[in-house]
């Protein structure tokens, strides 16, 4: 008796494990930039989880929000990011706003192809939702950089991040990591550009 007991108590935690490893990770759009910048977060290498706006699941985006942008890369070569809205709701208009395509909205959403916050713009609207956005650049990365006004809150976004094959996507054991870094000792020509920040996110520190 005491030996099945055992047994069943480890099939019992290797569940627990099983089941906490595959729990996707959530992440949230920031409100105010790191250092007083507009980088919200360190950017984020992964394939899979799930983006929401500052408001998580259930609740409102912030108001007051200027321009800050957080960058989510593949953390595998060949690939490029996606993300999949499930929903979207940001649909705050207004005469004397300016943002967006159509130049009237007051809270937006930008997709920007790449890892910074002046790659150029897959989406630029508060209306219609962006569906499925996926990255086509060197990087694989995307960048989502957010405006909104003291108006009005809504409920705003939630999107499912994943990773596709992608031909022109990034390539492993370059430059573009830390861990491979070529080191430069002297005055010396150096050919082996970096082509976006890698598969491997190092963080915010050093």
């Amino acid at each position: 008796m005491e030996r099945t007991t055992h047994r069943k108590f480890l099939c019992a935690t290797a569940g627990l494990l099983l089941t906490t490893a595959s729990r996707a990770q959530t992440y949230t759009q920031p409100t105010v930039g790191v250092q007083n910048t507009y980088t919200g977060a360190c950017m984020v290498t992964t394939c899979s989880g799930t983006f929401y706006d500052n408001g998580g699941a259930a609740g409102n985006y912030a108001a007051n929000v200027n321009n800050i942008f957080r960058t989510f890369c593949p953390n595998a070569p060949g690939m490029c990011m996606r993300a999949t809205f499930t929903s979207f709701s940001m649909n705050d208009q207004d005469f004397f706003c300016f943002g967006g395509v159509g130049g009237f909205c007051c809270d937006y959403l930008q997709i920007l192809n790449g890892p910074v916050q002046n790659s150029p713009a897959l989406y630029n609207d508060c209306i219609a939702s962006p569906g499925t956005v996926t990255a086509s650049n060197p990087s694989g990365c995307l960048t989502f950089r957010f405006t909104s006004d003291a108006s009005i809150q809504l409920p705003g976004w939630s999107a499912t991040l994943s990773c596709v094959p992608c031909a022109g996507g990034p390539t492993g054991g370059t430059n573009s990591d830390c861990a491979f870094a070529t080191p430069v000792c002297n005055d010396a020509p150096l050919a082996d550009a970096s082509p976006g920040p890698g598969i491997t996110a190092e963080g915010c520190s050093g």
